[in-house]
């Protein structure tokens, strides 16, 4: 569990293990029985692409054989890239940490057993609260000025966080830069169904220090300002990006602010990344989720959108086809017994939710260090990549956002 005073070590990197270290972390599992890890191997968890952080499989020997005692963990540590700041701004790191101490401990979907956390204390939430409405108060040509050098002046802290969840073997996934098959979306679809209803209008989700962030985004003023920096080189330098696709990410722009409450209607918890990366599948069909470093509550809607966006390949049918696959989700949400949320109001909610993500892939594709590599060598950014996902499922007129 995470500790409320500083420890005195927090490893950083791979480099600064040690078997002491993982034998005293593990303890709960290796020390009751007495038990002490006597060598371990770093590689590759095998699987995913770390744009937050830096994830490696440890490969552990014991000094005993038991079957009980994990072999294979994965650890989890702090991007060291320039957007470090950027992420801690966002609750990156600690809410992944509060995720598997509070609301993940009954999840109805398998995640992956946290074997060990730790991290430094920071700022509690109504102080967090307080600092991100000043920031928000920023004046235009200051809140520009911060954006353009985003990761220069949103500093890291120097907080230390750590994380040591099972390793899940023989796992597939799909990234971003592939295509997901209908099976997997659909399995996407339906699982996150189920945990929307386990979690609908749940009281802890008012209390709980991993949804205590917003949805979308804490400083929504440095968004605007990225979008007034970027939006026309972003939209010149982007093919397939239409008159009608700025129609509706102007719209976003304009209301910002109202688009970010609507996304913050507490209605359940979400996983705020469902990209098919963050879904493994193993060889029995089983999903296990992985990746809690943005849950907030919110509009289901959210995490549709989200998953969507991220899986579906652009062409004429997309639209139809995200219609087709929120309609699937929202009868998974009535046969689990939420019938509160109608498929009109989700679909509003999508589209919303769509506006406001094109809008921000402008921030990302200009501040988010790492991509995904092609087959001439080259890297395709984040947001790059991401929008022209989109660009097909964008609604053709500007959605509600009042009921």
């Amino acid at each position: 569990m995470a500790k409320t005073a500083k420890a005195a070590f927090i490893p950083q990197q791979p480099e600064e293990l040690t078997t002491e270290w993982l034998t005293a972390a593990l303890s709960q599992e290796a020390l009751s029985q007495g038990a002490t890890v006597t060598g371990f191997a770093t590689g590759r968890p095998g699987t995913g692409v770390g744009f937050s952080g830096i994830t490696v499989k440890l490969t552990m020997e014991w000094d005993r054989d038991d079957p009980t005692l994990p072999t294979e963990v994965v650890a989890k540590f702090p991007t060291d890239m320039a957007h470090r700041g950027l992420t801690e701004a966002e609750g990156g790191y600690e809410r992944e940490i509060w995720f598997y101490e509070g609301l993940g401990a009954d999840m109805p979907l398998r995640i992956p057993t946290c074997h060990y956390s730790e991290m430094d204390p920071g700022p509690g939430a109504a102080s967090r609260r307080r600092k991100n409405r000043i920031v928000n108060r920023t004046p235009k040509p200051i809140a520009r000025f911060i954006a353009k050098r985003a990761n220069d002046l949103i500093r890291a802290t120097d907080r230390r966080y750590v994380l040591l969840i099972e390793y899940v073997p023989d796992a597939r996934l799909t990234t971003l830069d592939q295509e997901v098959p209908a099976d997997d979306l659909q399995a996407i679809m339906h699982a996150i169904a189920k945990m929307h209803a386990r979690y609908w209008r749940e009281p802890r989700l008012a209390a709980d220090l991993a949804t205590s962030y917003d949805t979308a985004s804490q400083n929504y003023k440095f968004l605007q300002a990225g979008y007034d920096l970027w939006a026309d080189d972003f939209f010149a330098r982007t093919d397939g990006l239409e008159e009608r696709h700025r129609v509706v990410t102007d719209w976003a722009h304009v209301n910002l602010e109202a688009v970010l409450e609507r996304l913050n209607v507490p209605f359940t918890l979400l996983h705020g990344d469902v990209r098919a990366e963050n879904m493994l599948f193993l060889p029995s069909g089983e999903l296990v989720m992985i990746d809690f470093g943005t849950v907030s509550s919110g509009p289901p809607a959210w995490d549709v959108a989200y998953a969507l966006s991220a899986s579906l390949e652009p062409g004429p049918d997309a639209r139809a086809t995200m219609t087709a696959m929120a309609t699937a989700y929202h009868d998974a949400l009535l046969a689990a017994g939420v019938t509160e949320y109608s498929l009109d109001e989700l679909l509003n909610d999508i589209d919303v939710a769509l506006c406001f993500l094109a809008h921000r892939q402008v921030l990302t594709a200009m501040v988010m260090d790492g991509g995904y590599d092609t087959d001439d060598g080259a890297s395709t950014g984040l947001g790059d990549l991401w929008i022209r996902k989109i660009i097909d499922l964008l609604p053709p007129n500007p959605p509600q956002l009042e009921n």
